[in-house]
């Protein structure tokens, strides 16, 4: 349902009478006083703040309060601007200005040709649509995480957080950017709560891709390899986030000219004798196993991949592979490693080891997949 049109008056009781609170006019709101933030009391009278610029959840008109509203109905805000009125008794009236994150319903009403089936539950759309609503209708302050196709640091989105990757706007009946940009060899938008095989994705980080692909349309169109369970693991690390040019994990470990071992280069810039090369073997031994083990787990996203949040593995594999190359080139990896591979622990977007390793319902390993552009291991 969209959110409540301007003009709309709302009833509360005030001062043991019943008033209209009238929703303020433009002129109006001008005259207004301004503040930085305004307060809201729960049934337990403890006061809650909501900040200019801080993000939140409205009830919905059809909600009552009180009400066992679960958390992905409620409509979702920005609050742009806060002000009041003096009312007869001399108390200041609170009216808050705000734009709405629409629901992916409320984008195909004005959008005749948007598909709502790929949108989560937690997905909202940043629209043009502003409007002034009273306090007592906010719920409590949220983040609404911005889920980006081609950002390699893309931050853990966990599963019950908003998110949101496209903005409307309204009068030019336009959505950006248009769904399934960026987005396989198919350019069918990803779908986070399709529990299916179909909508796992994976995700090559090199910096001239950086593009998700769905694991189905990979394998339909050959784009895998064979190779062993070990090779497989070293060619997943050598795919790099930050370098287009092929680059053996051999050539990474400095060493004189004359010692270093020719190898010829695989399609990702990997070589075929990295599984057994003592070198690489050894400088990895070096490294701690947690982050060997980040650094080659394939970057996949998808509901099948139920500890991946809504975005994935992509930002800890990134970098714990950055982190592994430094290892390799001599540099002793920080103590606090876990922070920067994961995330500062207990914030909103930090995951954990476990989160990271790939594991599919159902299936025992996952395929040595390619990459249709580049041909890295992905």
């Amino acid at each position: 349902m969209a959110p409540r049109s301007r003009g709309k008056a709302k009833e509360k009781k005030g001062r043991g009478s019943l008033m209209v609170e009238k929703v303020p006019t433009d002129d109006e709101w001008a005259r207004m006083a301004k503040f930085g933030s305004f307060t809201v009391s729960d049934d337990d009278d403890v006061l809650h703040q909501f900040p200019r610029g801080s993000t939140a959840t409205v009830l919905p008109s059809h909600c009552s309060p009180g009400e066992d509203t679960p958390s992905h109905d409620y409509w979702v805000a920005r609050i742009r601007d806060i002000r009041a009125r003096v009312d007869e008794v001399g108390e200041n009236e609170v009216w808050v200005r705000v734009q709405w994150y629409y629901g992916p319903s409320d984008v195909a009403g004005v959008l005749k040709s948007f598909n709502t089936k790929p949108c989560g539950k937690y997905e909202r759309i940043l629209s043009d649509h502003f409007d002034y609503v009273a306090p007592e209708a906010f719920n409590e302050v949220v983040n609404v995480h911005q889920l980006r196709d081609d950002d390699p640091e893309q931050p853990y989105i966990d599963r019950d957080s908003f998110y949101s990757r496209y903005e409307i706007e309204r009068q030019a009946r336009r959505l950006k950017p248009k769904p399934g940009t960026n987005s396989c060899v198919c350019a069918k938008p990803y779908n986070p709560d399709d529990p299916s095989e179909a909508s796992l994705m994976h995700f090559c980080p090199r910096p001239r891709c950086r593009k998700w692909y769905h694991r189905t349309c990979l394998v339909k169109q050959g784009s895998r390899e064979t190779c062993t369970a070990r090779s497989r693991s070293l060619r997943l690390i050598s795919t790099s986030p930050d370098d287009d040019q092929p680059m053996s994990l051999s050539e990474r470990i400095p060493m004189p000219p004359s010692k270093r071992t020719r190898h010829s280069h695989g399609g990702n810039g990997t070589t075929k004798s990295d599984d057994v090369d003592p070198t690489v073997a050894s400088a990895l031994d070096q490294v701690p196993d947690g982050l060997v083990l980040v650094s080659e787990q394939p970057i996949v996203r998808g509901a099948l991949y139920e500890r991946g949040g809504v975005s994935g593995n992509v930002r800890a594999v990134v970098n714990a592979r950055r982190l592994v190359y430094e290892a390799l080139a001599g540099k002793t990896t920080p103590s606090n490693w876990e922070e920067l591979v994961l995330g500062a622990p207990g914030s909103e977007s930090s995951s954990t080891l476990d989160d990271t390793v790939v594991k599919i319902k159902g299936k025992r390993t996952n395929p040595s997949l390619l990459c249709p552009e580049c041909s890295s291991a992905i």
